[in-house]
């Protein structure tokens, strides 16, 4: 018989603003820390799938003088942290996946502008992979699946079922995002299923005779956000999920309606946003501006 769900829970509470920026300027002194801490805050505020990331290594910084600024040229490398986009915790406090996790890293070339006492990124483009060194090192580390896995997707949409049932106070929740799915073998267990996914609260209330899946999200910024860690193996399922509370807590005026916003797709990791080889089971850092997406050939 299978054991029961465990779920542990935490609600994070949002830890104020995120640390300030320091100017970033054409000067040469100190550049290297403010030009790129600014172009990774403004990576990780793109990042709107996937996980965060922060600085691992600085390659090279290169201003160049222009009429009343200067353009500064920079590449760095980035690893990627257990933060989920979705996350509010700031970026240079999250924890990276260290080896037995699969290592991403992402090499990244960022163009900042600066006029006066303005910076403004023009652009980044970068080349995310996962650490091969690791997974030949390591070969009974788990093994990460692409996240179209039909099993996986079906393990987690019947974890959200219950959550919904069992958990959902106000309203139903939805799937949001798939951080990472992956498999390993437990000696005198089996196969053991690890999902890292999020949901994000819909218009819905409990109760609601619209089944759960075909609701609404509500505003990104009226709604919370729940992030979980899923592992199935054939002794039973354990669950744990942070809570992060709703950014805009207004309360409504009588008579008011909740607002409708234009809700963008679930990253889709068929679609390649990004240069390089296909990336199906790690979300991978899309270039900006954005380019024109690609479908991927099965």
């Amino acid at each position: 018989m299978r054991g029961l769900v465990l779920l542990l829970s935490a609600a994070v509470a949002l830890c104020g603003a995120a640390p300030a920026l320091e100017p970033v300027t054409c000067s040469v002194d100190g550049l290297e820390t403010t030009a790129v801490r600014f172009a990774i805050q403004h990576i990780n505020q793109q990042q709107d799938h996937g996980y965060k990331f922060k600085l691992s290594e600085v390659i090279v910084v290169s201003p160049t003088q222009k009429v009343q600024g200067c353009s500064i040229v920079m590449r760095v490398n980035l690893q990627e942290t257990k933060c989920h986009s979705s996350d509010p915790k700031h970026f240079e406090d999250c924890e990276v996946r260290h080896a037995g996790g699969t290592v991403v890293m992402a090499g990244c070339v960022v163009v900042l502008s600066v006029q006066g006492d303005v910076a403004s990124v023009v652009s980044h483009k970068c080349g995310t992979t996962k650490d091969e060194e690791e997974l030949r090192m390591c070969p009974d580390c788990p093994r990460l699946q692409d996240l179209t896995n039909v099993e996986g997707l079906q393990r987690i949409g019947g974890v959200i079922r219950k959550y919904n049932v069992l958990n959902a106070t106000e309203h139903y929740f939805v799937l949001s995002d798939v951080g990472r799915m992956s498999a390993s073998y437990i000696m005198g267990v089996g196969m053991n299923y690890v999902a890292e996914f999020a949901m994000v609260e819909t218009h819905c209330p409990v109760g609601s005779r619209i089944a759960p899946e075909a609701c609404t999200p509500l505003c990104p910024d009226r709604a919370r956000h729940i992030f979980c860690k899923n592992s199935e193996n054939p002794r039973g399922s354990r669950l744990y999920c942070e809570t992060y509370p709703a950014v805009n807590k207004v309360d409504l005026q009588p008579g008011m309606i909740e607002p409708t916003c234009l809700q963008l797709p679930r990253f889709n990791p068929a679609v390649q946003c990004t240069e390089g080889p296909a990336l199906k089971d790690i979300h991978p850092i899309c270039s900006w501006p954005r380019q024109p997406l690609i479908q991927l050939r099965s």
